[in-house]
């Protein structure tokens, strides 16, 4: 294992700080990346089976361009 070490927060005067190889940061800056994507991409999935849902319920909004959807959302949303 890497030698990781942590510095007191007394010594910092603040919060504890962490000393660390530079190639174990990288494969963590790496890791910490492709969590954030998943994390995006669930995010996305989420929006779409939301909008799949309210298309088969017909709670969509169907209009000839965005300035009329937004028109058309205001009345729904009234």
């Amino acid at each position: 294992m890497d030698n990781v070490f942590t510095i007191p927060s007394r010594i910092t005067k603040g919060e504890e700080l962490v000393v660390l190889p530079r190639s174990l940061y990288e494969k963590f800056f790496v890791w910490l990346n492709q969590d954030s994507k998943t994390k995006q991409y669930k995010e996305i999935e989420e929006i779409i089976l939301s909008g799949d849902e309210e298309f088969g319920k017909g709670q969509t909004i169907v209009a000839d361009s965005s300035k009329d959807a937004l028109k058309l959302y205001g009345r729904k949303s009234q």
